[in-house]
């Protein structure tokens, strides 16, 4: 008797090009390799799929076995309902989730039935997913730590309980309102404490210039912002080249260790507290 499908639509999703490069892939047999990707094609958005094996095999072409499913069973959960969850889907294919997103949404409310079927790791999940929607959510209300946008007047005063000229003060507020109070990517955490630190390099220019002030203010700060920011984004580079089982070459991880090194130094220098 034929397979009957149901079309399920046109979807787009992520795939990893490194997992050629994983040892726990590349270990695997060409029917179970296949059976892997199926399962990843066929999944809901939520990773979770009710798995039938002559449907996978009818589709591969190829019979399709449970000693196949055994060598992929590590990536997977059984549900208490009979159905399989492939367990770094979500992470992979959204990174955090957030219930202001609306595809997120119908991943958050998948993952939330499900989890009244089977209360382990998709509890964890969810428990993380709900834990950064209220950070979010206290952000938006005062910021991490308490921290609120300052008024103009509450950076001047600032500055002037520091020393620091009240032209200077103006170009600090204007700076940090424009790109939404962040040292780096993190939010500001203490407003005083950054006049402060804004005030030192206003310093240490001076001195430089033999007493004038020749820089454009600010300027040090900025160029250490965006040095952050590319360290960041450097280190997430060479980290996702890289699958949980895989050995980092010796030239990445000597970047990776030198990267790392003059992260934490600016992090110091701009104040920055993770």
């Amino acid at each position: 008797m034929p397979v009957v499908r149901r079309d399920l639509g046109t979807m787009k999703r992520f795939t990893e090009t490194l997992k050629w490069r994983d040892p726990w892939f590349r270990n695997l047999s060409c029917r179970a390799k296949l059976l892997f990707f199926w399962l990843l094609d066929n999944c809901d958005n939520a990773g979770v799929i009710d798995l039938d094996l002559k449907a996978a095999a009818f589709d591969i072409g190829q019979p399709v076995e449970e000693r196949h499913l055994t060598e992929i069973q590590s990536r997977l959960q059984r549900l208490a309902d009979g159905k399989w969850w492939i367990t770094k889907f979500v992470t992979f294919q959204y990174g955090p989730l957030s219930e202001g997103c609306l595809p997120h949404r119908r991943v958050i409310a998948s993952l939330k039935l499900h989890t009244t079927l089977d209360g382990s790791i998709l509890t964890t999940l969810l428990a993380r997913v709900q834990g950064t929607d209220k950070e979010k959510e206290k952000e938006e209300e005062g910021g991490v730590g308490g921290f609120r946008r300052p008024t103009v007047g509450e950076v001047k005063l600032a500055a002037a309980k520091s020393g620091l000229p009240e032209s200077e003060a103006l170009k600090f507020f204007d700076y940090y309102e424009s790109n939404g109070w962040k040292v780096g990517r993190n939010k500001m955490r203490s407003m005083p404490h950054a006049v402060a630190n804004w005030k030192r390099n206003y310093d240490d220019r001076n001195q430089k210039g033999g007493g004038r002030n020749n820089s454009t203010p600010g300027t040090e700060i900025i160029l250490h912002q965006k040095e952050y920011e590319r360290i960041l984004d450097r280190l997430r580079v060479i980290r996702g080249t890289y699958s949980g089982h895989q050995t980092w070459s010796r030239e990445d991880r000597e970047e990776s260790k030198k990267l790392v090194a003059r992260r934490d130094l600016l992090r110091s220098q701009l104040g920055i507290v993770i």
